[in-house]
């Protein structure tokens, strides 16, 4: 029976090993992946589409259509760049806390180890392969506003092709497809993560499951301190503002800390 456990163990960490080796070596490709799919939209959207609209909208109806359009992109792709080469904030050494078991780092409350990066990150919420980087405490904000913009951009692209619906072929027709279908998937994440954000918590703060005999703590209050503690502003215009404000906290040290009775 040991020598079953101990099997069931290496293989266990033999996979989990492989997996983060794939994750890191994909995340670049799924990176450019992104990128080279925005690059696809604007090019089927102004070799294909632009000189069949302007019937439709007129000329400077259209040109503030696609502008609108042009905004919002470079407001994602401006978060989601933020949100790859912003670190997500990691564990410092120090006595003040528990050391984690697998990088030696302290393990100061709200903070858990990623096996990919091999760290103890801050306020970790999960390692996102598309943006190569862990979703943590410093850029948890842009990983939210990367999804909000992401899928506005998607469905304001659909809303302006539509008209052009029953004429489109080719990489039109793909690209209001692809589009069509992402805006949908993408906005139920992106909501699902304003959500975490207002009620104060993490994916793995809300399903993961405590150590036996742990004191449970929850760090919630109210919703705009939630939203000042992730975006250092609860002012929506400035929320919405790609910024590099500093936040309040350090991501060690939680001031609406309690135990659960």
């Amino acid at each position: 029976m040991d020598l079953w456990r101990d099997l069931s163990r290496t293989a266990g960490s033999t996979a989990a090993q492989s997996g983060g080796l794939l994750v890191r070596a994909f995340g670049p490709l799924l990176v450019c992946g992104k990128l080279g799919l925005v690059a696809l939209v604007l090019y089927a959207y102004f070799t294909d589409a632009v000189y069949r609209l302007t019937p439709v909208y007129g000329y400077w109806g259209l040109v503030v259509m696609t502008s609108i359009n042009l905004l919002l992109a470079a407001c994602q792709v401006a978060n989601f760049i933020l949100c790859i080469v912003v670190s997500p904030g990691y564990a410092p050494f120090s006595s003040e806390f528990p050391l984690c078991d697998k990088c030696g780092r302290s393990k100061p409350p709200r903070a858990h180890h990623c096996p990919i990066c091999k760290a103890c990150v801050l306020k970790l919420d999960h390692h996102c392969p598309w943006v190569n980087n862990c979703v943590g405490y410093q850029n948890q904000r842009y990983f939210v506003l990367f999804l909000l913009y992401n899928a506005l951009t998607m469905a304001f692209y659909v809303l302006l092709t539509f008209p052009l619906r029953s004429e489109m072929e080719g990489l039109l027709f793909f690209t209001f497809t692809l589009c069509a279908i992402l805006s949908i998937v993408i906005f139920l994440f992106a909501s699902w993560h304003v959500f975490l954000v207002l009620i104060g918590k993490t994916t793995l703060e809300l399903f993961g499951k405590p150590k036996p005999g742990a004191v449970l703590i929850t760090y919630q209050s109210t919703w705009r301190n939630n939203l000042k503690q992730v975006f250092g502003t609860a002012n929506l215009r400035k929320i919405l503002t790609p910024s590099m404000r500093a936040l309040k906290g350090d991501g060690v040290h939680w001031p609406f800390a309690r135990a659960v009775v």
